[in-house]
Order: structure tokens, then C-alpha cells, then sequence
């Protein structure tokens, strides 16, 4: 039924004027099969027979959200193309640039296993990315129970998964330098019998002097490992004499486990002066291996007043 017919029909009286027709009546047909035979997002291609016995149209949200994806993607690829596909491009170069450099430093420093892998390949104790390892520097020239005890402290009270000794090749505070490391690594595995504790030669194989230099090429070969520097109280009171020793409060929290005759002066200590704003109090030190630096805690222990010196002053150690 044409449009004129129809028009008639309701109103009961034909039109005077019908409109114009602007094109045959085929040419409306074949042009109303194109339109609806036409993949429209959202919408089945179907003929119009199709459409009046049943097919359901999306609801009008999906259909809304399918021509608004389709302009889009129209305007991406007409007015704003060369934008789009520029930034598209920056990305992906920016995405392949740093797959390259990591490959680079891969096979640079011959990563092609694990991070466990290199770290047993090299010859480093293994951690992994969550743990809280206790690091407990020294030269360690000789080791004593009281080394063995302030190690099952530290594990107990600063919430520790590891304690690592770091036997160092000497120290830079001595003028007469120790016995040879190989000897001083014996003796410390010999006397330290613990799961949880590792003897380490690790300032040899890192080729670090100091043990700002030390911590800050751990933590770049652990990522995501958090490290607690421990030490005497002894070594607190002279903290302020190391090289570059507020990088070492500045980038990991420091245990402290006190001596007998050693806990005064080192909470007048210099370093305890500055810091004293960030010390966490002994009741709660099992937080410290989960806090940020530059956070401190102090314990009070009763420990064995054995050291070093006096073994080597009294020919225990030759």
C-alpha cells in the first residue's frame, strides 16, 4: 500500500496534492533490502521478512552503546586517526623498547633462569620477594655465642624469616686487618647451627667495602625483599663514624640488641639523638621487619659479655 493510499485510508478523503515520489517504487524496495540486509553493530543482518517474524531488536542501551562504539571508532579513523594511531604507536614502541632492554640486561648478566637460580648460580643465599631477612655485619675475627645468641634473638623478636651473616673481608675502621676470611667463614659455620641463619661472604662477591654500598646492591639484586640491618649496642654508640652512615638508617630499619655496660652510651649516642623521633619502642620490635625506614628499635638483652677482642687478647684466636 503506497504512502497516498495510506494516508486516504485513515482519514477517509484522498490528498489533493500526494507528495512526489523522488525515486520508482523498485528503487525503494531494493533500497529498503540494502538498508536492512546491512550488518549494523548490535543488530543481526537480516531481510525485512525476517525482521516481522520474530527477530528481536538489541535493547536500546546495547543498541545506544554499539552505534555510539561504532562513531567512535568512525571518528578515530577519520578526524582523529592520525592522533590515535600515533599515541598507539608511541605505546608500542615504548612496550617493545623496555622488552628489549630487559632482554638486554638478561643476557648481559646471564639471567636466562630464575631468580632462585641465579641466586644459587652465584653463589647468594636465596629469598624470596615478601621475606624479612636480618643482615648482621662484622668481621666476625673470631665468632662467639654471643653472635649465635643476638642471630636467635633477632629471628624471635624482630619478626625475621632469616638472619644473614655478612662476614666481611676486613673492616675499614681496624688499622690491623683480620684473620683470613676463609678461616673466619669456617669458624662461623662451625659455631652458627641454624635453619633460619646463613653464613655469607657476600661483601667479597660484591666487591663492597661499606655497608651503605652493600645494602644498596642487595636490595637492587632482592627485589622485594625487605632487609632489617642488626648490631650490637656497641657498634650504635660509634654508628655515627661509619661512611655514609645515614644512608644506612634512610634505607632499611636497624635492630639494635644491647650488651651488658653498653645500653647508656649508646642511647646518647649520636645516631640515637637524631633518630630518636622514629625509635620503636621494645614491646612492639616484632613490628620492625615490616616497618620503613628510617625506623630503629633498642632491646634490652641479658647476653654474654664474650667478644672479640678479649678472645684474641687472651690467645683464644691466633
Amino acid at each position: 500500500m503506497g504512502l497516498v493510499q495510506r494516508r486516504a485510508g485513515r482519514s477517509g478523503r484522498s490528498l489533493a496534492h500526494p507528495p512526489r515520489r523522488l525515486r520508482p517504487a523498485a528503487d525503494d524496495r531494493r533500497a529498503e533490502r540494502r538498508l536492512v540486509s546491512a550488518p549494523i553493530a548490535g543488530w543481526p543482518a537480516c531481510h525485512l521478512d525476517r525482521l516481522s517474524a520474530g527477530h528481536r531488536r538489541p535493547p536500546r542501551r546495547a543498541r545506544r552503546q554499539s552505534l555510539d562504539h561504532a562513531a567512535g571508532r568512525r571518528g578515530r579513523d577519520r578526524a582523529g586517526g592520525a592522533a590515535w594511531r600515533a599515541g598507539h604507536d608511541e605505546r608500542a614502541q615504548l612496550v617493545a623498547r623496555r622488552r628489549t632492554l630487559r632482554l638486554h640486561a638478561l643476557f648481559a648478566l646471564g639471567r636466562s633462569e630464575s631468580l632462585e637460580g641465579r641466586q644459587v648460580r652465584h653463589g647468594f643465599p636465596v629469598a624470596r620477594a615478601g621475606q624479612v631477612i636480618g643482615l648482621l655485619g662484622g668481621s666476625f675475627d673470631p665468632p662467639h655465642e654471643g653472635h649465635v645468641h643476638i642471630s636467635r634473638t633477632a629471628l624471635r623478636r624482630f619478626g625475621l624469616d632469616q638472619v644473614w651473616w655478612l662476614v666481611s673481608p676486613g673492616n675499614p675502621l681496624k688499622a690491623k686487618g683480620p684473620a683470613p676470611l676463609e678461616r673466619r667463614l669456617a669458624a662461623s659455620r662451625e659455631i652458627m647451627r641454624h635453619p633460619s641463619v646463613q653464613v655469607t661472604d657476600l661483601e667479597a662477591r660484591l666487591g663492597t667495602r661499606y655497608t651503605a654500598e652493600t645494602l644498596e646492591r642487595l636490595r637492587a639484586l632482592y627485589p622485594g625483599v625487605r632487609f632489617v640491618w642488626l648490631m650490637g649496642a656497641d657498634n650504635l654508640a660509634q654508628l655515627h663514624r661509619w661512611q655514609d652512615w645515614e644512608e644506612i638508617m634512610l634505607s632499611v630499619p636497624v635492630g639494635v640488641l644491647a650488651r651488658p655496660g653498653q645500653r647508656i652510651s649508646a642511647r646518647m649516642s649520636k645516631a640515637a639523638r637524631i633518630y630518636r623521633e622514629t625509635r620503636l619502642p621494645a614491646r612492639a620490635s616484632h613490628l620492625l621487619g615490616r616497618a620503613e625506614a628510617p625506623t630503629w628499635c633498642f632491646v634490652n638483652l641479658q647476653m654474654s659479655g664474650a667478644s672479640s677482642t678479649e678472645i684474641r687478647a687472651t690467645g683464644g684466636w691466633t
